[in-house]
């Protein structure tokens, strides 16, 4: 645990709070789920799933307010569904692109200029929680970028263009990442301008493409239909501590 002196405190308490918008990436075509129905609008215990991702994001402290990217045809209902359950954050609905990285820009334009964070997160993934949320943006606001993971579990190898195993990395030191990615917003636009406007790649974190150093504070997607659990957080240097199965990394 880190602990503060009374200067540093102060310091912290003069510091005014970080503006944090959260963008929810919900314009896929759910392809992989089969079906006609968006997976946003799959129920859960007898509750959609986009809006248990957006009651997460209204509970969460740190969250300002929320944009969401969605097809254009899923808007109507995303709309009702928000008056329905009181959902107060959402500033605008918006239509995404053609892909996610292109939705995600879409949304970043129609954040509050006095934006300081963004934290970018799936609408496929119902099942963060808000106190994930903000343990993401409080490793953020400290580091710059930060976002949830989860261990492999799985034995990975690394494969050569013919399919040749060329490798088996050490599966303690592997990640999975997870959303939600939350970055300052003057990192990601930056990284973006150098990745040529095409902004972050799946996988990849903008923090990544500036030498920056992104902390990794998990859940999981219902881009398949077996997935319907669990969550975790890194922070890249530092002491690895754990809570509650998550991750997290104090400064050393």
């Amino acid at each position: 645990m880190r602990f503060f002196s009374r200067r540093r405190a102060k310091e912290q308490e003069e510091r005014p709070e970080a503006f944090v918008s959260a963008i929810i990436v919900a314009a896929g075509q759910s392809r992989r789920m089969g079906g006609d129905t968006s997976k946003q609008f799959i129920l859960i215990d007898g509750v959609p799933v986009i809006v248990r991702t957006l009651k997460a994001f209204e509970i969460a402290e740190r969250i300002r307010e929320v944009v969401i990217a969605a097809r254009q045809e899923d808007i109507p209902q995303m709309y009702a569904l928000i008056q329905d359950y009181e959902i107060t954050k959402v500033k605008q609905i918006i239509t995404g692109g053609e892909t996610r990285q292109e939705s995600v820009f879409r949304a970043i334009a129609q954040v509050d200029e006095n934006a300081d964070f963004l934290a970018i997160h799936d609408g496929a993934r119902p099942l963060i929680r808000p106190q994930e949320i903000d343990l993401a943006v409080s490793a953020a606001v400290e580091h710059g970028a930060a976002a949830l993971g989860v261990p492999v579990k799985d034995t990975v190898k690394q494969v050569d263009a013919d399919g040749k195993i060329v490798d088996t990395p050490e599966r303690s030191t592997l990640w999975a990442v997870q959303t939600p990615q939350v970055f300052s917003r003057a990192l990601y636009l930056r990284a973006a301008e150098q990745a040529g406007g095409c902004g972050a790649v799946d996988g990849r974190l903008p923090a990544d493409r500036t030498n920056g150093s992104p902390r990794l504070p998990g859940t999981r997607s219902l881009c398949q239909p077996e997935n319907h659990n669990t969550g975790g957080c890194v922070c890249g240097r530092g002491h690895l501590k754990s809570y509650r199965g998550f991750l997290w990394v104090s400064a050393p």
